[in-house]
């Protein structure tokens, strides 16, 4: 059986809000930590 999974981008502004963090610095820090995924880039001024 195939399962199939589906990726979501969220925007950091998406993020703040469902995480309920005050501010980008706080998601970074939880990036270096490793509890949070890595940004990617999708273009030109574009990461999520």
């Amino acid at each position: 059986m195939t399962e199939n999974k589906s990726i979501r981008l969220l925007t950091m502004k998406q993020v703040l809000r469902a995480t309920g963090f005050k501010s980008r610095t706080t998601v970074y820090n939880q990036v270096n930590k490793d509890c949070f995924p890595k940004p990617c880039s999708l273009g030109l001024g574009r990461i999520r």
